[in-house]
């Protein structure tokens, strides 16, 4: 839905950006709450990295956190690179 043609400041765009922020954040909150009910990695077998839905799951809601934060709060001036 998403569209490089959209206004950046338009009603679409700021309803994307909500959705996409709200729906990490219900994701993040399920994986910490699995992380504190099943353990981590060594607590035994039922433990959270150990199933492979959890793991992709895991690593799903990393990246999608990441994009949120880098896409939503991070300054872009500050990471512009000068090839010299």
């Amino acid at each position: 839905m998403e569209n490089p043609l959209n206004d950046p400041n338009g009603s679409l765009s700021k309803g994307l950006v909500i959705v996409d922020i709200t729906t990490t954040i219900i994701f993040a909150v399920e994986m910490l709450l699995k992380i504190i009910a099943f353990g981590l990695l060594f607590s035994g077998e039922n433990a959270y990295l150990r199933s492979p839905p959890n793991l992709l799951d895991f690593f799903v809601t990393i990246l999608s956190v990441s994009e949120t934060v880098y896409k939503n709060y991070v300054d872009y001036e500050s990471f512009i690179i000068s090839i010299d």
